[in-house]
């Protein structure tokens, strides 16, 4: 057994104030945040809109999980919502791009530069790209990324706003740009273990937005 001046209890109660003190002072704005998103949700969801997920490195799994409890439920049965969740993966735009480089009379050097720079824009247009195919008015994008800073975020907000979706962005981080129809949902943990750690709060708060003002019940507090 550990004992109480065991360093690796040291450690676990220090992750443990950490995850604490992130919750308490999150409390005093995330409520309000969490309501406004889901009610952006619901406005959706009534206008027989969409929900569309995507998220960046580690948060992609909210992004899915997000789309599934609105599909499938939680704890009880309920009708399927219209929710998809954004693929993040580029093997298939990678391939297809090395099969046009591979076509191209180029020095072998020539090739792989060629091939790194559209596989770069590739994963900058990952999301814009999906959006463009699969948004619409009345849709809602809801976008979950540590950092707004990434080209990736900056393309799917955009190509969002001009399909005429309104857009939910949860980040650790301000998006300073004005952009009509985009609702904030910051944290500003400062790392990336909190940050996760929030959006499963995050994801669980929106979905029982959404389920109370649908079917009148939610997810069962304490």
């Amino acid at each position: 057994m550990h004992s109480e001046n065991d360093p690796a209890n040291h450690s676990a109660r220090s992750l443990l104030a950490g995850s604490i003190q992130a919750l308490l002072d999150a409390a005093e704005t995330l409520p309000q945040q969490i309501t406004q998103a889901g009610d952006l949700l619901v406005g959706s969801l009534l206008a027989e809109g969409r929900i569309i997920t995507c998220g960046v490195h580690h948060a992609a799994r909210s992004a899915d999980y997000l789309a599934e409890l609105l599909l499938y439920g939680f704890d009880k049965p309920q009708p399927s919502l219209p929710a998809l969740s954004l693929q993040s993966e580029t093997r298939f735009l990678a391939s297809n791009q090395a099969s046009v480089v591979n076509e191209t009379e180029q020095s072998a050097s020539d090739k792989e530069n060629d091939f790194g720079a559209r596989l770069v824009e590739a994963q900058a247009d990952v999301f814009a790209r999906q959006i463009r195919a699969f948004g619409h008015a009345h849709d809602t994008l809801v976008i979950f990324s540590q950092s707004v800073s990434s080209e990736q975020i900056r393309r799917a907000i955009h190509t969002a706003t001009d399909q005429g979706m309104q857009i939910i962005l949860v980040s650790d981080e301000v998006w300073l740009e004005a952009t009509e129809g985009l609702c904030l949902v910051s944290l500003n943990t400062g790392k990336a273990h909190l940050f996760q750690e929030m959006l499963s709060l995050i994801v669980h708060g929106l979905y029982d937005r959404v389920e109370r003002s649908l079917f009148g019940s939610g997810l069962e507090a304490g």
